[in-house]
């Protein structure tokens, strides 16, 4: 098992969808995915920080099993939700 260091994501507030970079500062203030508007250029979003476990070997190519552990409160409810 291979545990790796936490990284943040950017959700949107309301629909909660992953958005990245790119989505959220070219958008126009309008999500992507919900169609959300904010009051600025860039999308309104909250960061959510996770890590990923891996449960195989390094040599394993088949049934590759992951999963994902949040930082917070915030984050262990949206991972519940996906």
């Amino acid at each position: 098992m291979k545990i790796s260091n936490w990284y943040p994501i950017q959700v949107c507030i309301k629909c909660k969808c992953t958005l990245s970079d790119h989505k959220e500062f070219y958008s126009r203030g309008v999500c992507p995915f919900c169609g959300h508007n904010s009051e600025s250029t860039i999308c309104n979003t909250k960061t959510l920080v996770i890590r990923e476990i891996k449960h195989y070997k390094w040599w394993q190519l088949w049934n590759r099993k992951k999963t994902y552990q949040g930082n917070n409160v915030e984050s262990k409810e949206w991972l519940d939700n996906i």
